[in-house]
């Protein structure tokens, strides 16, 4: 597979009305996209739901975006996830409408994380707001 480099990404993520995540709360889980602003992901990703997924063994966030797959690695710091060097695979879906804007929390200065009410991790960055629930892992 072909992976580009998406531009130096800092992704900073601290609580945001629910509890601060931790590496406890992240580690040994596998995360797919519930909702994104609002709106149900499977309504919007036709072909393969959005994932997240945390690897602190070799501190590597991974997932699939709904067509594509990125990586980066990344460390947690007074309550922020710092993941400077994102990549991404480049294929071409028919369903890519959402996609961008799934990615785009990724980019500038600082996503806000949080462990909501029943489980559901919240990722929020310029206007973007991703809903994550426990899923099972790929393969499962």
């Amino acid at each position: 597979m072909m992976w580009a480099g998406v531009a130096a990404l800092l992704l900073g993520l601290s609580g945001c009305g629910g509890k601060q995540v931790d590496r406890a709360a992240l580690e040994g889980n596998h995360w797919v996209l519930s909702t994104m602003n609002g709106t149900d992901a499977a309504t919007l990703f036709t072909e393969k739901v959005p994932t997240i997924d945390f690897n602190f063994t070799d501190s590597i966030v991974y997932g699939n975006s709904g067509c594509n797959r990125y990586t980066g690695g990344f460390r947690l710091a007074g309550g922020r996830l710092l993941a400077p060097h994102m990549a991404s695979t480049r294929m071409a879906c028919a369903d890519m409408e959402h996609e961008g804007e799934f990615l785009s929390v990724f980019a500038g200065e600082g996503a806000a994380l949080s462990l909501e009410e029943g489980g559901v991790l919240r990722l929020e960055n310029e206007g973007v707001v991703l809903t994550f629930a426990k899923g099972d892992a790929p393969g499962q």
